[in-house]
């Protein structure tokens, strides 16, 4: 799989190969140009493993297998957009539930922080992407509408807020969790991970096992919240792979 990119367009990566080969003995490794190897970690050079079971063992012949990365749901249109039909979410959520297991220390901390924080909460969730996603990122390009402003994600919670007793936000972006603390104080509910300043790019500046550990949790937290205000990125994209249920934003990103 391709290691040059974030955590979760490998994750569905990896999804599709499931999908694309579903009675095979899949084994998935992630390319040694992750910026998510970390030289501390021994036991394994695939850091696909810090992260996830492998669902099979190597046993005997290995063949190697390419699929074209947006190819989940090619009889329902390409994986790389965002409004995905229902079809997407189901595939997605078997696979998971049935070939992918997050490593249980990772799981472990998640419901940790869950149970202080979260538990018996209704929980309205956000997910504020960096304005250089598919704007100004060299690898990527612009995408149906640009990501929302920070003021605009505001703009949208406050019409909601009310229906809800705490904000877990998801970011990278420094700005944002300043402009949410001040906006929502003790209200707001979010992990010491790591950030930069908008217009930047945290995998430019950041990388190894903690900042994949971070931004797994905080999908996985986000997707047992109550309501979701999605960002363009495959982050958001994974919460719903998570929990297929989740009430969410349907206009926010369309």
């Amino acid at each position: 799989m391709n290691g040059g990119c974030g955590l979760f367009a490998v994750f569905i990566q990896a999804v599709s190969f499931y999908y694309e080969y579903p009675d095979d003995d899949i084994i998935l490794k992630i390319m040694d140009n992750s910026p998510y190897l970390d030289s501390s970690i021994t036991w394994t050079d695939n850091p696909w493993e810090y992260y996830f079971c492998q669902s099979h063992k190597s046993n005997g012949e290995v063949i190697e297998h390419n699929n074209e990365f947006g190819k989940l749901m090619r009889n329902n249109g390409p994986i790389f957009i965002y409004n995905h039909p229902d079809s997407f979410f189901d595939a997605a959520y078997g696979i998971i539930q049935e070939k992918i297991k997050v490593r249980k220390v990772i799981y472990d901390e998640m419901m940790e922080f869950y149970v202080k924080y979260m538990e018996g909460h209704k929980i309205l969730s956000v997910h504020k992407r960096n304005l250089t996603h598919y704007q100004n990122y060299k690898n990527h390009h612009p995408v149906g509408k640009k990501n929302i402003t920070a003021e605009d994600c505001v703009n949208k919670i406050d019409l909601i807020i009310n229906d809800y007793d705490k904000i877990f936000l998801l970011t990278d972006e420094i700005e944002t969790l300043d402009l949410f603390k001040k906006k929502y104080g003790e209200d707001l509910i979010h992990r010491d991970s790591k950030m930069t300043h908008s217009g930047t790019y945290v995998l430019d500046i950041y990388g190894g096992y903690n900042i994949g550990k971070e931004v797994l949790i905080e999908v996985l937290l986000a997707s047992k919240t109550d309501y979701f205000v999605p960002a363009k990125s495959n982050v958001s994209v994974a919460v719903r792979m998570f929990n297929r249920d989740i009430e969410y934003d349907k206009d926010i990103l369309w």
